[in-house]
């Protein structure tokens, strides 16, 4: 056993409530995906379909390294012999999400309306967003900062999308 599966194989119904949870946080974060393109297509085309494309790449690639950690569990529940992760692939797909929520977050940000105050901190916000999390792979430290972003981010988005809505 090693470091990576010990908590897999000590506590596998707590992995898979962790990652019930973490599919459904994939789903909502792909929601808002699709809400930030509706809300930028006007304003550049090419910049929303970029964006919807790396948020619908970065969905996917999260819930296929959320696959792993899942099988492993049902693995260790349905008494599988124990398997070596494929830690460079969990690894390499984990990164390559972030690669793809950074672009979706760019070009998202980039072209988010402006027009008040919500407007220039959502804009704002999706930028730094990708500076912190571009910098934190030469500086790890900085990583746990950029992820503190993404969840009060997504009550923004909530609050922004529910303040438009209402126009409607």
């Amino acid at each position: 056993m090693t470091d990576f599966t010990r908590p897999i194989v000590e506590h596998p119904k707590l992995v898979l409530r962790f990652f019930t949870a973490d599919s459904l946080f994939v789903l909502s974060y792909l929601v808002v995906f699709v809400g930030l393109f509706t809300v930028v297509i006007g304003r550049s085309r090419t910049f929303a379909y970029i964006g919807l494309g790396a948020g619908i790449l970065a969905a996917l690639l999260d819930a296929i390294e959320n696959s792993f950690f899942i099988t492993y569990a049902w693995m260790v529940l349905e008494n599988y012999p124990s398997v070596e992760p494929a830690l460079p692939l969990i690894y390499i797909i984990a990164n390559l999400k972030l690669m793809g929520t950074f672009a979706a977050f760019l070009v998202f940000g980039l072209v988010w309306p402006r027009d008040e105050w919500l407007g220039w901190v959502v804009s704002s916000l999706m930028l730094v967003f990708v500076l912190i999390g571009v910098l934190g792979i030469y500086f790890p430290g900085l990583f746990q900062i950029g992820a503190s972003f993404f969840l009060p981010g997504m009550l923004l988005f909530a609050w922004y999308f529910w303040k438009e809505a209402r126009k409607i």
